[in-house]
């Protein structure tokens, strides 16, 4: 069965003796966006799905102007923090020539972090050898 949710790493990885998985998990205060300089503005190339800058109403390909009245140089995040992470949110931007101002509040999306930490047998190649047939089934690598 095909999902977007995150699998379970340490129920697939429990099978392979002397791996642990760590996963490290928080909230940060973000607007969920990428973006780039281009020739001076601040050009959104990413928006995350349910965060904050999709909330406001922030698109790819909008121009950012400002927060809470603040110019923003490729660094809304920092901005944001620099004004104290404010509850309430004011962006200006601009979006196929015209000038929008979008209001809205900080969604809160989790952040991940994985990691496998190897041990004993795991760290010889001799196990990878071994092991070597159910690691490629569990990467559906084919050869």
């Amino acid at each position: 069965m095909e999902t977007s949710k995150t699998p379970d790493y340490k129920s697939i990885f429990e099978g392979f003796n002397g791996i642990g998985v760590t996963m490290e998990s928080g909230i940060p205060i973000s607007f969920n966006l990428q973006s780039r300089l281009e020739n001076g503005k601040t050009i959104v190339s990413y928006v995350h799905r349910n965060g904050t800058a999709e909330s406001v109403g922030i698109n790819v390909n909008d121009e950012l102007i400002s927060l809470n009245g603040y110019r923003i140089n490729n660094n809304i995040d920092e901005l944001s923090e620099q004004l104290g992470n404010p509850s309430e949110l004011d962006v200006v931007i601009s979006r196929n020539g015209l000038i929008y101002n979008l209001k809205g509040k900080h969604q809160n999306v989790p952040e991940y972090k994985w990691s496998l930490n190897f041990r004993g047998k795991a760290i010889s190649s001799e196990y990878w050898k071994q092991n070597n047939e159910d690691l490629q089934h569990w990467l559906r690598i084919t050869q």
